[in-house]
């Protein structure tokens, strides 16, 4: 993804074909994450082991989601709401 994302982003910003990789990582990632909640454990598995491996992952592509949808002008978080929420005590 990262590669044709920097592909697109070299040919005259091809914003579209950037957004549909993104699309598609995101959907990969979910699949992904879906089945390692769906699988069946053995008993002697802990499923939040196995979620917590998985965790850095989806931090990194999430991250780098963000990272790229800022470079189209796209802020994903609202500083203020954030400000906001912290001092109200709201999650």
């Amino acid at each position: 993804a990262r590669d044709n994302i920097d592909k697109a982003m070299r040919d005259d910003f091809n914003t579209c074909w950037a957004i549909e990789e993104l699309l598609n990582l995101m959907s990969y990632m979910n699949r992904i994450f879906q089945k390692s909640l769906t699988k069946n454990y053995d008993l002697d598995k802990n499923q939040n082991e196995d979620l917590n491996y998985h965790y850095g992952c989806v931090m990194s592509v999430a991250s780098y989601i963000e990272n790229t949808l800022e470079l189209f002008g796209l802020n994903l978080i609202n500083e203020k709401n954030l400000t906001a929420d912290s001092q109200t005590g709201l999650d």
